[in-house]
């Protein structure tokens, strides 16, 4: 069995990217590691990127950025442009529906 030492990160789609930093340092201290994909970048897109990461068709990254909180859980960011987003979920819709931290 593998030695687990912990969570490296979660995913989290958000709306803006930017927007979503600036809340997260503004809350929290967050820190920017790195961007795996920028505006400037070519979004990641095609029949290859949905069949691997489960998206619908047309649907494109166009940015990613990963973020640091204190020493626990890193926080990987997607921004997505799709005409198939539904509302935000509800806590009672199945799946993911929030992260805590620890502050």
């Amino acid at each position: 069995m593998a030695n687990v030492r912990g969570i490296n990160h979660v995913g989290l789609t958000v709306p803006s990217i930017d927007a979503a930093t600036q809340f997260f340092k503004k809350a929290f201290g967050a820190k920017v590691a790195y961007d795996g994909l920028s505006y400037d970048d070519e979004p990641r897109e095609g029949a290859e990127v949905e069949r691997q990461l489960g998206l619908s068709q047309g649907a494109k990254i166009v940015k990613q950025r990963m973020i640091v909180i204190g020493h626990g859980a890193n926080i990987e960011m997607f921004e997505i442009e799709s005409s198939n987003q539904a509302d935000p979920l509800e806590l009672e819709d199945l799946g993911y529906n929030h992260i805590s931290l620890f502050v």
